[in-house]
């Protein structure tokens, strides 16, 4: 007796094999969208560490010679740029761009927020002696123990300990 062996694939066959890839497709799409949120993320918290080092260097160093409670440098965010100014957010005088940093800034910000104590950043002054001033001008004002926090436009965090909860929020240390 003749057997006829088998020769390809039968239509069942080949409807499990792609829904195998259709779902191992769509399960790496949205790892890979996590993952591009979590390092864009991680960038920005990067670039305004960066800011806020440059602003204490800056304002240590103090190219004006302002004193006291006078803000030496201010780290600015004006039109979705980033900048390091003196003695304030004027652009007067310009010391540091994130322009310079080959990084949309402006793409990230219409995805992620970066708020202090529950309201917008735009500024922050430090005095000669690399201090957060307070209640300079419209700059933030608090204690350097208060973190800024980056998330997601869409979460609305405005407090550290929420933060500490959501996966899709950074802390950046003042300090």
């Amino acid at each position: 007796m003749v057997t006829k062996q088998q020769q390809g694939l039968t239509l069942i066959e080949l409807l499990v094999v792609m829904a195998i890839v259709g779902l191992m497709a769509y399960l790496g799409t949205s790892l890979n969208a996590s993952w591009y949120n979590s390092t864009e993320q991680k960038k920005l918290k990067h670039l305004i560490e960066l800011g806020i080092s440059k602003t204490k260097s800056t304002a240590i160093r103090n190219p004006g010679g302002y004193l006291g409670d006078d803000s030496a440098a201010s780290l600015c965010l004006v039109d979705k740029v980033l900048s390091v100014q003196y003695p304030d957010c004027s652009n007067l005088h310009v010391v540091w761009s994130s322009q310079n940093e080959k990084y949309d800034l402006a793409k990230v910000l219409d995805r992620f927020s970066i708020t202090f104590k529950g309201s917008d950043f735009k500024c922050m002054a430090f005095n000669n002696k690399g201090s957060l001033i307070n209640n300079y001008k419209t700059c933030i004002t608090g204690s350097l123990n208060t973190p800024l926090l980056i998330s997601l436009s869409k979460s609305n965090i405005s407090t550290a300990d929420a933060c500490k909860n959501d996966p899709l929020c950074l802390e950046v240390d003042i300090k």
